[in-house]
């Protein structure tokens, strides 16, 4: 992240640190029409245009822009739920072992 501010610093002159933290500004991505904080800018623009780190769900294709947001994803994924849902009844009392 540090090569993205840099970036906004030397061609933007958007200052990045906390001294204007609270300073919002729109994001300088074309299309976007985001307002943001500018201690946030970087981030935004790394996780939401450049997808640096982005995954895609196995389940259903969509994409997430971290690790942490797939976690919180697939627990509202409808195509994760409902395999889950079938493999449990496929599994339902087969293959367990008896006591005997």
């Amino acid at each position: 992240m540090a090569e993205i501010k840099r970036h906004l610093r030397a061609f933007h002159s958007v200052e990045t640190r906390s001294e204007s933290a609270d300073k919002v500004v729109k994001c300088l991505w074309t299309g976007c029409t985001t307002d943001i904080r500018t201690d946030g800018l970087a981030k935004h623009l790394r996780d939401v245009h450049l997808r640096v780190g982005a995954r895609r769900c196995s389940h259903c294709g969509k994409r997430v822009s971290r690790k942490d947001a797939m976690k919180r994803y697939e627990k509202r994924c409808k195509a994760l739920q409902s395999a889950l849902a079938s493999e449990g009844t496929r599994n339902w009392g087969y293959g367990t072992p008896s006591g005997h």
